[in-house]
């Protein structure tokens, strides 16, 4: 069966198409991206052994006042400000 040479350029850009967008996604997940938690030691509020209160304790003693402040009066966790993007000063340009 001979396919018309409009359909077949269709297949060639669609093929095309899915290539690079499996390609860009196994690049996004696996080169550029670190999807690793963080190791334990590192967030131990998030011992499940310990009691709210002693995990609670744990968590705000991390936090810096700017996270404290955003946490508290402002519209939730900002990841600029858990970054400590918002308290870095610009730089000139």
């Amino acid at each position: 069966m001979e396919l018309h040479k409009s359909t077949k350029r269709a297949l060639f850009f669609l093929s095309i198409a899915v290539f690079l967008i499996l390609s860009i996604r196994f690049l996004s997940h696996s080169t550029f991206a670190n999807t690793d938690p963080p190791p334990p030691t590192s967030r131990p509020w998030m011992n499940t052994s310990l009691s709210p209160d002693e995990r609670a304790d744990l968590v705000v003693a991390q936090m810096t006042l700017d996270e404290k402040v955003q946490l508290v009066h402002g519209t939730g966790w900002d990841p600029a400000v858990a970054s400590g993007a918002a308290s870095r000063p610009a730089q000139a340009a």
